[in-house]
């Protein structure tokens, strides 16, 4: 672990979410991946982490065994774990807080509320860490470019970026490559119906 970066374990059996969290953190942390108890208890021995993300229901070792465990070795006793579930009842809480947890971040995630309770427990981790006022991780261009296309055209921009997982930069993507790739659409269908020629092939 480097003196500067700030280091994430990420523990989830599901791929996907091990994946998603990996990409929502990837510039602004180092992270890595443990899909069991077994493999992020034998991670921390050799290389603790700044903080933990714990996924609750796991097979096997669960998410409440996991940070009992991960309490018991000497550099993990004030590590900050964070707890990734579902819905999250106030028992779940509870024996989330009993077994040494620090919080709970409900899923499906949202990388605004994940980077605000991150910023709660990192921003005195590592001396360059610069995480305060991540929680809206989008610059003001990126800003004046989703305002445009609320107020100018009838795209569901809101519900699109939740899908995305509030990824902002990646929607503005699919929306930039979208137009680059249609925006002689309408040209070509004039040429067809005056009949000056097939249509191009849009893939």
């Amino acid at each position: 672990m480097s003196d500067t970066t700030i280091t994430i374990l990420v523990v989830d059996d599901m791929k996907v979410m091990r994946e998603l969290l990996c990409a929502i953190l990837a510039d602004d942390f180092q992270t890595m991946t443990a899909a069991t108890g077994e493999e992020c208890l034998g991670l921390v021995d050799d290389n603790p982490p700044d903080l933990v993300l714990l996924d609750v229901n796991m097979p096997g070792m669960n998410g409440h065994e996991i940070c009992r465990e991960l309490r018991q070795h000497a550099v993990m006793a004030t590590i900050p774990i964070i707890f990734v579930s579902g819905a999250v009842s106030d028992e779940d809480r509870i024996a989330g807080f009993e077994v040494g947890g620090d919080d709970y971040i409900t899923k499906p995630i949202d990388p605004e509320l994940l980077y605000s309770t991150l910023a709660k427990y990192l921003l005195h981790a590592k001396p360059t860490s610069n995480i305060s006022g991540r929680g809206d991780f989008i610059d003001h261009e990126a800003n004046t470019q989703i305002q445009q296309l609320k107020n100018n055209t009838s795209l569901s921009v809101d519900e699109a970026i939740h899908k995305l997982q509030g990824k902002h930069a990646l929607y503005l993507e699919l929306i930039s490559d979208f137009w680059n790739k249609y925006q002689s659409l309408a040209s070509d269908l004039n040429h067809l119906f005056q009949g000056k020629g097939p249509l191009k092939t849009y893939h």
